[in-house]
């Protein structure tokens, strides 16, 4: 088996989570990095959300809901409560199409896979800043324009 002494990592949002933090322990063997629609943290801040405890019971209650539910009812929830990662699908024009090609995505996964490994992976909010200062990899960050939960994550990295 070949191993590459130095490579180039380009990520997206879940991924790039988890390339900043490679990133942070290991950017010697990196020629760069590319961070698009991502942070530090596995677990950002929702702009304009306040997360009380009603509001992590119903998330609690909504990921015991997935494990059993039908990919009917993962739609019906996702289209109730598109949050910040679906409301533009939901306000795309072609709205319908999106949510066909997000039911695809469901009915080809493993709905209690995709819950146990939302539990378990994002669940830090820290964006570990003093392990952003350790990159030494030239790095660029982008971000596209409706991506508000990686606002503020973003100009934190870039900084």
């Amino acid at each position: 088996m070949a191993w590459l002494e130095r490579f180039h990592i380009l990520s997206h949002a879940t991924g790039g989570m988890a390339a900043v933090r490679y990133a942070m322990t290991t950017s010697e063997r990196l020629i760069s990095l590319m961070l698009t629609d991502t942070g530090s943290a596995t677990a950002p801040e929702m702009p304009g959300m306040e997360f009380t405890e009603e509001m992590r019971e119903m998330h609690r209650l909504t990921a015991e809901t997935r494990k059993t539910a039908t990919v009917e009812e993962w739609m019906a929830l996702a289209r109730a409560e598109p949050g910040p990662f679906l409301f533009k699908m939901a306000e795309h024009p072609d709205s319908e199409s999106m949510w066909g090609i997000f039911k695809g995505f469901i009915q080809r996964s493993d709905p209690v896979a995709i819950r146990d490994f939302m539990m378990s992976f994002y669940t830090d909010p820290d964006p570990m800043v003093s392990g952003l200062r350790q990159i030494q990899c030239p790095t660029l960050v982008l971000l596209g324009e409706f991506d508000i939960v990686f606002l503020e994550p973003s100009q934190i990295m870039a900084r």
